[in-house]
């Protein structure tokens, strides 16, 4: 893969990316991209028939900033095998859940994110990985947060959760 960084001009208000195959992601990071992969500032909208309809990661990974995500299906976001930095972004109405985490050796990272209003906020599967999330707002998702191994800190949890400086809401 190629580190490129693609940067919307006007943000994500308005500048938005729709699935053009249904089946297909509408961002998809598969070949070896490291964090120095960056999409900044887009709406990503209305993915279909895939887990990460929305965002699919499997062997590569970005960085994903000031984006939102929002009325994906079947789980939004799929992090497999990626070190993924997701900063300043909206994750919401999705239908499913927001993240599904596959098991990896790697450690995603979601930050200064908002979760809110998605059928859940994940799901994580097993491996010898944590997910961080830090300094997020996780509320309002129709399902408790049930992450299993992830390390959450310094954020606002609906229904609470254990680890330095969160707070329930």
């Amino acid at each position: 893969g190629k580190n490129i960084v693609v940067k919307s001009s006007g943000g994500p208000t308005v500048t938005s990316i729709s699935q053009f195959t249904e089946g297909v992601p509408i961002v998809w990071f598969h070949n070896s991209e490291t964090t120095n992969s960056v999409l900044d500032g887009f709406t990503i909208r209305e993915g279909t028939g895939t887990r990460g309809s929305g965002i699919n990661f499997s062997g590569g990974s970005a960085t994903i900033k000031n984006c939102i995500i929002t009325e994906c299906h079947n789980d939004a976001i799929e992090l497999y095998y990626t070190s993924t930095i997701f900063e300043n972004c909206l994750i919401n109405n999705n239908y499913n859940s927001a993240f599904f985490h596959d098991p990896s050796d790697t450690s995603p990272q979601i930050i200064n994110c908002t979760i809110t209003g998605n059928g859940s906020v994940g799901h994580n599967g097993s491996g010898n990985y944590t997910p961080v999330y830090k300094n997020c707002i996780i509320y309002n998702n129709s399902e408790d947060v049930n992450l299993g191994n992830v390390n959450i800190s310094y954020s606002l949890v609906d229904g609470g959760w254990s680890g330095t400086g969160n707070i329930n809401a």
